[in-house]
């Protein structure tokens, strides 16, 4: 385990401030977080609310894993749109 926590730490750029890697990341997390840049993301919140509701309405015992795959598939989806 500390050798996987050891490899975190030596690629974590977030916390990193050296390189060009960081630098890039940085410009790309800066560019797609901020109020201008929300109303993009707008459809693929509304398509992933309905697509939830659905999934509840036709098996609501089943509420928290609906729940979760929602907030999974919205984060997939938001890395292919950036």
């Amino acid at each position: 385990m500390v050798s996987h926590i050891n490899l975190l730490e030596k690629h974590n750029t977030l916390s990193s401030s050296k390189g060009n890697v960081w630098r890039e990341q940085r410009k790309l997390f800066h560019s797609q977080f901020q109020e201008s840049v929300a109303p993009d993301y707008m459809p693929l919140q509304v398509k992933s609310a309905q697509d939830v509701a659905r999934k509840i309405l036709a098996d609501p015992d089943e509420l928290l894993e609906h729940l979760h795959m929602q907030v999974f598939d919205l984060f997939v989806t938001g890395l292919k749109v950036v």
